[in-house]
């Protein structure tokens, strides 16, 4: 390599300066996608019960709407907690599924069980 730099530096030069030019033609026209278009499987369900112990949210509030939001269509797996004041309910989905049309589904299903749930709980 040494041999060929010295005897043809014409032919290197030529060579380094294409390296570059390609190299800033094709930095300038990448882009970059900072918040690329993502579909996570997961819904996440949200209710307050100001003033109740755990247990009371647990036994009033989860159960409840576990059992009610575990026949929802793709559904993969369903976790919950259950704090002082609050039930939160993770629910998976299989990949590909259709959260728009689990969203609608979810809400049909919440909207039927709120009477059944205690007044001082807030909407889920």
């Amino acid at each position: 390599m040494s041999k060929l730099s010295v005897k043809k530096p014409f032919t290197v030069l030529v060579g380094l300066v294409l390296v570059l030019v390609l190299g800033v033609v094709s930095f300038s026209r990448m882009t970059t996608d900072l918040l690329p278009n993502m579909d996570l499987p997961y819904m996440v369900v949200y209710a307050a019960d100001p003033g109740a112990a755990p247990e009371s949210v647990e036994s009033s509030v989860t159960k409840p709407l576990e059992s009610a939001l575990g026949s929802t269509t793709g559904l993969k797996n369903i976790s919950s907690t259950s704090n002082e004041n609050v039930s939160i309910i993770v629910l998976e989905f299989e990949q590909g599924t259709d959260m728009n049309a689990v969203s609608i589904e979810m809400s049909n299903t919440i909207d039927q069980i709120k009477g059944s749930l205690p007044e001082s709980v807030s909407t889920p």
